[in-house]
Formats: structure tokens, C-alpha cells, sequence
């Protein structure tokens, strides 16, 4: 005679580990998985400059449906494996206590930087901006965004050309020792696929030791810009060597931030 004890526990086993996946999907998909890769270490830099100034909230509209549509075809995935894990481990019937994974309340898209391993070629399918090569890379290591920059040196200028997701976004030549304007430039270009068109790019010029919080929330300038939606905002600069600024701005895309603080009297004491 055989015990049921192994198979019960086995079943046990089962039905956690299909809670515990259910459960952590919506969590896991909620990050807007972006990959960035250079053959110029410099220029890596600046890829990282450009996203760090536009993370936050993913709003591209594209990017999102396709996020979203994406999320839903792991769930039907998902679900799919997870009864044929019943039909396999227990009698047909306990299909009828298979409940739905609840949507997550929270549709919001936060862009994540990822670390993957790429192969040699994969990385050369990436800078050469192959589509085919791009959109295997994409799906095979669970991204949402691939920003590749092949960058060749000639003399004090170089070369960049980026690609999206292998459609090339940004082909520009710059001096080599001054990548400011070459971070403002991939910036922009870069935009489109994590902002909607109603985000601009504005320049803040104040101090270093001022601190800027925008509605309440801190907020710091990447390269001396920020990425912000157009419409009123509340701005207040606070630093100990300043009176506390505050100040409510229109932004628009003709936007510069530039405040004019006053340094706090700190004469000799009598």
C-alpha cells in the first residue's frame, strides 16, 4: 500500500509556490526594465546621466500600452502553466479552486536599470543597431528598453550613434572633452521613450550647496537640468548660507530655473 502523505505534501508544496508567484507578479512587473551599453566607457556615463535625469514614472504612452500588454501575456502564461501544474500533480477536478490572480491597483511604470550578461556578439548585434538581433536580446533577457551608442574617435571629435530598441535615435559628432552638451543632446533624444510630450527639459542654475525640492518633494539637478511636466509648480531652494527661496513657475520648454537667493547676514557678534 502506498501513502498519501508525499503526494499531500507535494500538493502543499505545489499551491505555495503558485501563491507565492501570483503574488509577486504585479510586483515584479512593475519595473520598466532598461539596459544601456557603450564600446566608450565615458559615453556609458553619460547614458547613465541622461536616464538618471529621466527616471521616475514612465508615462510614453507607447511604452506603457506596450508594458502593459507585455504584463499580460506573462499572466496568461502564467496562468496557463500554473493549471497545467494542477492537471499534472492533482485530479482534474481541483481546477475549480484555481482563482484569478487579483490586478495590481498600481499601474504605474518605473523605469529600473538592469544587469544582464550579453555575449560578445550580442553586444555587437546591439551597437550595430540590428533590429532582428535587438528584439531577441530584449525578450530573451526580459527588457523593455535597449539603449545601445557606438562611439568611434576621430582625433578631438567623436562619433556617437544610438539606438533605441535598435532604431537609431541620436547620430551626432561632439568634442570629445566636453560631454555636457552631449548629455543634453542623448537626453532629448532619448525622451520620447520614457516621457510623454507634455515633460520638458529645464536647466537650474544655482549653487552646489542648495538643496531643491519641487511640490514638496526633493528633487536633484542631473548636470544641472531636470526633467519635469509642464504646468504650475511650487520651487523652494533652501541652503544655510541662503534665505529659503520658494516661488511658483509656469514651466514650459522656455523654462530656466534661476533664483535669486540672498546669503544669510552673518556679521561678527557684539
Amino acid at each position: 500500500m502506498i501513502s498519501s502523505s508525499p503526494i499531500s505534501t507535494s500538493r502543499r508544496k505545489l499551491s505555495l509556490f503558485i501563491l507565492l508567484a501570483l503574488l509577486s507578479f504585479p510586483l515584479w512587473s512593475a519595473g520598466y526594465r532598461t539596459l544601456a551599453i557603450s564600446n566608450d566607457e565615458g559615453y556609458l556615463a553619460v547614458i547613465s546621466s541622461s536616464l538618471s535625469l529621466l527616471s521616475g514614472d514612465v508615462t510614453a504612452e507607447d511604452a506603457v500600452t506596450a508594458f502593459h500588454e507585455a504584463a499580460e501575456r506573462d499572466a496568461v502564461y502564467l496562468k496557463d502553466r500554473t493549471l497545467s501544474g494542477y492537471r499534472t500533480s492533482e485530479s482534474f477536478s481541483s481546477i475549480e479552486s484555481y482563482e484569478e490572480p487579483e490586478e495590481s491597483d498600481d499601474e504605474t511604470v518605473v523605469l529600473e536599470i538592469a544587469e544582464v550578461e550579453l555575449t560578445e556578439n550580442e553586444r555587437s548585434y546591439l551597437l550595430s543597431g540590428d533590429r532582428d538581433a535587438t528584439e531577441y536580446v530584449r525578450l530573451s533577457k526580459d527588457l523593455d528598453l535597449i539603449i545601445a551608442a557606438d562611439v568611434t574617435e576621430e582625433g578631438l571629435m567623436s562619433h556617437a550613434v544610438v539606438y533605441a530598441n535598435g532604431d537609431p535615435v541620436h547620430d551626432a559628432m561632439y568634442v570629445s572633452s566636453d560631454e555636457a552638451d552631449e548629455f543634453l543632446s542623448l537626453s532629448e533624444a532619448i525622451l520620447p521613450y520614457l516621457k510623454d510630450e507634455n515633460t520638458v527639459i529645464i536647466p537650474v542654475s544655482m549653487p552646489g550647496i542648495v538643496s531643491l525640492s519641487v511640490d514638496g518633494e526633493a528633487v536633484s539637478p542631473v548636470n544641472g537640468y531636470i526633467a519635469l511636466e509642464k504646468g504650475e509648480h511650487s520651487f523652494t531652494y533652501s541652503s544655510p548660507v541662503y534665505i529659503t527661496h520658494e516661488e511658483i513657475v509656469d514651466v514650459d520648454e522656455n523654462t530656466v530655473l534661476s533664483p535669486d537667493l540672498v546669503p544669510v547676514f552673518s556679521g561678527p557678534l557684539f
